[in-house]
């Protein structure tokens, strides 16, 4: 489904056999200045996103495909000589045409977040203060309900649902019912940002290089031996990853490399994959101090000075090179 708002129509059921396609276009680029034209056919179903000056975006999606596809208006064009469509005229406000008209191009930044590690009301708000432009994709209960809850600079505007034909909901019961819908009955979310530079957060920030392998390795032992402590307690019911993810995210304010939703450090199977842009001494202070915290929390504190008097004393050498 193409979704934005569809609420109030321009335009109802035109016949595209008796319409010029190109010329209908630009009619409504100069009566109502910004909008989309819907086509909607029992085969496939298209937009043609435009604004006063241009066409913004024009879209194709077959109804045996889930993907769109950015096409030429010419195609759009063509299809409407080949395919009976019904078309819809819609005003969108000339702030957000862009938006809609790119929400095709959206790009996964989050995959498989689920309420096991998250929840939706936390992951709106780590997006909103992120200001993201872009969409979280929600898959909730046990049929796995589509929805998709839409945002633009972090600002919260809406939720569709496919169990109600992707029909856009701007209130905020919407919002607040799906998340105790994905809180009730479990979820799984991805997150998409679409690549709208103007709407995008600021600068770039100056890249302190990757960490060494060493302490890649380094951290990976200690983790290791902590994994092994904590797997040995009687009431371990919670598997250690998901502890570790926990604790991760309460440290991604200080050290944000941690923050499992950036997908930069991971610990897996007694493995670290770290892609973060970050030195070792500030790499090794994020680990240890989340390690820490999360001892004393399971009330390993005084179980875990052996083991880590052992890793200082096996990686003496190392840490004083960081002069840590």
């Amino acid at each position: 489904m193409i979704v934005f708002p569809k609420d109030k129509p321009v335009v109802v059921n035109l016949n595209s056999y008796f319409i010029d396609f190109a010329k209908l276009v630009e009619h409504y680029q100069g009566e109502i200045g910004s909008g989309s034209v819907y086509l909607k056919s029992n085969t496939s179903e298209g937009a043609v996103f435009f604004n006063k000056d241009e066409i913004i975006n024009s879209i194709l999606k077959l109804r045996s495909s889930d993907k769109l596809r950015p096409v030429s208006t010419e195609k759009v064009i063509a299809a409407t000589e080949k395919v009976n469509f019904s078309l819809f005229i819609y005003r969108i406000d000339a702030g957000m045409a862009d938006y809609w008209a790119n929400l095709c191009n959206a790009r996964k930044i989050y995959a498989n977040l689920s309420t096991e590690f998250t929840n939706l009301e936390k992951l709106i708000a780590k997006m909103q203060a992120e200001k993201l432009t872009g969409y979280i994709d929600v898959a909730h209960g046990p049929q796995k309900d589509k929805s998709m809850l839409f945002l633009c600079g972090g600002k919260s505007l809406g939720v569709s649902r496919a169990a109600e034909n992707w029909r856009f909901d701007t209130t905020a019961a919407r919002r607040e019912a799906l998340v105790a819908q994905t809180t009730q009955m479990g979820g799984i979310f991805d997150v998409y940002r679409i690549p709208l530079e103007k709407t995008l957060p600021g600068a770039d920030v100056p890249s302190n290089g990757k960490p060494s392998p060493q302490t890649v390795a380094m951290l990976e032992d200690l983790l290791v031996q902590f994994e092994k402590l904590a797997g040995s307690r009687r009431n371990a019911k919670t598997d250690f990853t998901v502890l570790l993810k926990k604790k991760f995210v309460e440290k991604a304010d200080d050290f944000p490399f941690l923050d499992p939703f950036a997908s930069e450090f991971a610990y897996r199977q007694q493995k670290i994959r770290c892609s973060a842009e970050v030195n070792d001494p500030e790499l090794i202070a994020g680990v240890t101090e989340a390690v820490n915290e999360l001892a004393a929390e399971l009330g390993l504190t005084d179980k875990f000075k052996a083991p880590l008097a052992a890793w200082s004393n096996k990686y003496r050498s190392r840490i004083r090179q960081l002069k840590l």
